[in-house]
């Protein structure tokens, strides 16, 4: 079957059987929604990334955070939410965990880097963990701090 595109003005888009005349449509209705339905999508993941990295491109401060809350989604992974302090306002946020370890974070400390201007966007940084009773000074700290 050869199929060539009709530059008759009814056709718009559309493919024509030569042996048949038949037309053919390029993207119906549901090939249309759906390819709307996954651009859609790809450009929100795009910007929530571009928005990520453009927060952590900011000038950050550094603070104590504590997590104090487990809870697991209907259809996801478990998250953990956390709290910190920055000029004396308190902000939480959350973070994805792994199942595994869940039981175990409740209370523990971890620094949270917080961009500049945006102090409710603070991110838990695993790796440094912070000892007891080790306390932030209210504005943070300008430079990641060391525990050793």
């Amino acid at each position: 079957m050869d199929l060539i595109c009709s530059g008759c003005p009814g056709t718009r888009g559309k493919l024509v059987d030569k042996g048949r005349g038949k037309a053919m449509t390029i993207l119906n209705n549901e090939n249309k929604s759906r390819f709307l339905l996954l651009g859609g999508i790809l450009l929100a993941s795009l910007i929530a990334v571009a928005y990520h990295l453009w927060l952590r491109s900011l000038p950050q401060r550094y603070t104590v955070g504590e997590i104090y809350e487990v809870k697991s989604a209907a259809k996801g992974d478990p998250h953990a939410r956390f709290r910190y302090s920055i000029d004396g306002i308190t902000y939480t946020n959350t973070v994805g965990i792994e199942t595994r370890i869940r039981r175990l974070l409740i209370g523990k400390c971890y620094v949270i880097s917080v961009p500049v201007g945006h102090e409710g966007s603070g991110s838990l940084l695993w790796e440094h963990s912070v000892p007891p009773g080790k306390i932030a000074p209210p504005e943070g700290w300008k430079k990641l701090p060391s525990f050793d």
